[in-house]
């Protein structure tokens, strides 16, 4: 029961490190920083962006739309229904951006038909954090780019 008793509390005490560590390192806000100057740098007002962490992006952005449902509960009733290209499509969002595997994952599991692979294609792989990824809607009639 001693070992409990002592190790439970340096459980607890660890993690409070850790995530006191990982919160204040910066690691988390540099990706968040690095993904509002992308949108800055390429892209003009005329952009309608979709993410699915969303949280900082979205606060400094009003043309931004929540794409995982946590922000927005109209997106939850499209996810559920299997129909999140039908949201995209409605709200007019023509660039998407958020890490590889978010959006890997939400092609599988919530698009369906190859959605983004047939109305979308890649503009940046990487957008200098070496874990997100921007895409931009294929025959965009509205004029999106920076410097165009």
């Amino acid at each position: 029961k001693k070992t409990i008793q002592f190790g439970y509390p340096l459980v607890v005490i660890a993690f409070f490190i850790q995530a006191f560590l990982y919160f204040h390192s910066g690691r988390m806000a540099e990706q968040q920083s690095l993904r509002m100057a992308y949108l800055k740098n390429h892209f003009n007002n005329n952009s309608i962006v979709g993410c699915f962490q969303s949280g900082v992006t979205g606060y400094y952005d009003s043309n931004v739309y929540n794409l995982d449902g946590k922000m927005d509960h109209v997106v939850t009733k499209y996810i559920a229904s299997g129909n999140l290209a039908r949201f995209i499509d409605s709200t007019g969002i023509n660039v998407i951006i958020d890490w590889n595997e978010i959006v890997d994952a939400f092609e599988v599991n919530c698009l369906k038909n190859n959605y983004l692979k047939n109305y979308w294609t890649i503009y940046s792989n990487d957008i200098g954090d070496s874990h997100t990824v921007c895409l931009i809607r294929k025959n965009n009639s509205v004029n999106i780019l920076t410097g165009n």
